[in-house]
């Protein structure tokens, strides 16, 4: 009988193609990186947008606090003024929303160039998101498969802070399974989400339910002084102005002066298909309450690991109707977090596709919703499933050795490989 000597197939993830795929995509951006300023004039690209985008307003209200005017920020007439300083060209309206602890962390910024002051606002997050995620993927090469990470890509081009908001919970992930010094540092990290407010919205109560006192504390008392301080620096009147601003946010999302096609969030989604605007927001209410009711019960489950996290964090994407793609970076830590799980437990055919997909449309949802295909909100249930699946079979073993019960769910003969 002839033997056949054909070569097996290789996998589609063995540890060379896990470092070329990020290789490539990140060699493709760098193209469009190249083209994009190439094709622009004046820092202003082929559609009448500032280079930097997002990061104009970030810049142009940094201006304006300079001058010693920072409620000017939150006037319209005012900050688009302002941000003509950077560029004068821009044909594209960028408003501001923060709250004053932000304003008081990017008020530095228009001390640079605008050009200057992008470059290192983009150095530092990415810095930041690199050195705070790699101890979470235990995988070959992490530093390259979070860099090509696509969200976090599409953060990146929109010159926005995601980066710095996923670094931060990949802080507190980390120091809190430490001891009680890191669990402090821990909640200074929590605290310092008090800048972008909505994302940290969950985490008091899962704390609290866990009986992690300790964060619970130093990220109370972190918060409080972060608010405290910029209060000194701008004054209690600046909180006013912010909160009287909301209402403007809430109009711009209603009557589709945002791009919804770049909104993943349930509420855009269903306005995307047709539902009416108060059927809608019942909607979403009800599906943020079941989110958050669902990250609370597996904290007092499981208690708080890192599978547990990431149940919050996408359960988190799910509770404000104003929500970006570039947001979605912060799935990068729960995607380190069950890459690793993966790799060390094993896992399903379904539940590596669902992975694989998340990555991939995490990049292009807002591309995809303007084609009228909205995979913004599928992509985050999915998420939420497939970390509290996880989750749960973390904490039950015997559950896990009935499902996976080949070579202690190794996904292959390579211990701690994604293939």
């Amino acid at each position: 009988m002839e033997r056949n000597t054909q070569a097996a197939p290789k996998p589609l993830f063995d540890a060379a193609r896990m470092r070329h795929y990020p290789i490539i995509i990140l060699a493709l951006v760098a193209m469009g990186i190249v083209g994009l300023i190439a094709t622009s004039r004046d820092m202003v690209d082929f559609r009448g947008k500032p280079l930097g985008y997002d990061f104009i307003t970030f810049w142009g209200a940094s201006s304006l606090t300079l001058e010693g005017r920072p409620e000017a920020a939150f006037d319209p007439v005012e900050t688009v003024a302002a941000q003509a300083k950077a560029v004068g060209g821009s044909e594209v309206e960028f408003f501001w929303h923060y709250p004053p602890p932000y304003q008081l962390v990017t008020a530095p910024l228009a001390l640079m160039p605008y050009p200057l002051a992008f470059i290192v606002f983009a150095m530092a997050g990415s810095a930041a998101y690199l050195f705070a995620l790699r101890p979470l993927l235990n995988q070959p090469h992490p530093g390259l498969l979070l860099a090509a990470f696509p969200a976090t890509i599409i953060c990146l081009y929109h010159g926005q802070n995601s980066m710095f908001s996923v670094a931060l919970l990949a802080g507190a992930i980390i120091l809190g399974s430490r001891g009680p010094r890191d669990q402090l540092l821990a909640g200074v990290c929590i605290g310092l989400l008090a800048y972008k407010p909505q994302l940290g919205i969950l985490i008091p109560f899962a704390l609290a339910i866990a009986g992690q006192w300790r964060m619970f504390a130093a990220a109370a008392v972190t918060a409080l002084c972060f608010m405290g301080v910029s209060t000194l620096a701008f004054g209690p009147g600046l909180w006013s102005t912010f909160f009287g601003n909301l209402h403007f946010v809430n109009e711009l999302v209603e009557s589709g002066s945002l791009p919804w096609a770049k909104m993943p969030s349930v509420w855009v989604t269903l306005r995307t298909f047709g539902v009416p605007e108060t059927a809608a927001y019942a909607v979403h209410g009800a599906v943020a309450l079941a989110s958050a009711g669902l990250a609370m019960w597996i904290w007092r489950r499981c208690g708080m690991t890192r599978l547990s996290w990431s149940v919050l964090i996408v359960a988190t994407l799910t509770i404000s109707h104003y929500l970006f793609d570039y947001e979605l970076t912060l799935l990068a830590a729960p995607v380190a977090i069950l890459m690793s799980d993966m790799a060390e437990r094993g896992a399903t055919r379904t539940e590596k596709l669902i992975l694989l997909a998340s990555i991939v449309l995490s990049g292009v949802t807002g591309p995809l919703g303007e084609a009228g295909i909205p995979t913004g909100t599928p992509l985050i249930l999915a998420m939420l499933w497939l970390t509290t699946s996880r989750a749960l079979t973390e904490a039950k073993p015997s559950e896990v050795r009935r499902r996976f019960p080949w070579k202690q769910r190794r996904l292959s003969d390579q211990t701690g490989r994604l293939s």
